[in-house]
């Protein structure tokens, strides 16, 4: 298994022992409208960027830095303001969870965007995050 899918598979089963979340798929999304279980949690890779950290030729001269976007869709029925507790469980969980450490050396939050509100009171939002992958640390 790549490095790349050692990631992803252990985001998947953090993401799925985080409390609120229901549902952690990779890849393709459902839309807010067309959701059925909440909260749903879909990993979608993002980006690639390689920085050189040593001389030599090959990528273990590199760290990769992953980035993952996590799109969550949330339903707020019984409390408008859920989606602020959902944030804050997923990046807890990410963050202190430490079974990521297996194919990344780091791993960070970058930013939060939001919906518009216009499928209220279900709202999706979604978090990215970097993951910061050394070939050479890998077990």
């Amino acid at each position: 298994m790549s490095k790349f899918e050692q990631v992803l598979t252990d985001l998947k089963e953090i993401l799925l022992a985080v409390e609120v979340v229901n549902k952690a798929d990779i890849g393709r999304h459902r839309n807010i409208e067309q959701e059925t279980t909440f909260v749903a949690a879909y990993i979608l890779p993002d980006t690639n960027t390689y920085t050189l950290k040593r001389t030599g030729t090959g990528i273990s001269s590199y760290d990769g830095n992953f980035y993952v976007r996590i799109l969550l869709n949330i339903d707020n029925t019984r409390d408008d303001l859920f989606w602020i507790q959902v944030q804050e469980d997923v990046i807890n969980g990410v963050l202190y969870d430490k079974d990521i450490w297996n194919a990344a050396v780091n791993r960070d939050v970058v930013s939060v965007v939001y919906d518009d509100y216009g499928s209220m009171p279900k709202s999706s939002l979604e978090i990215l995050f970097e993951f910061i992958i050394r070939e050479d640390c890998l077990v």
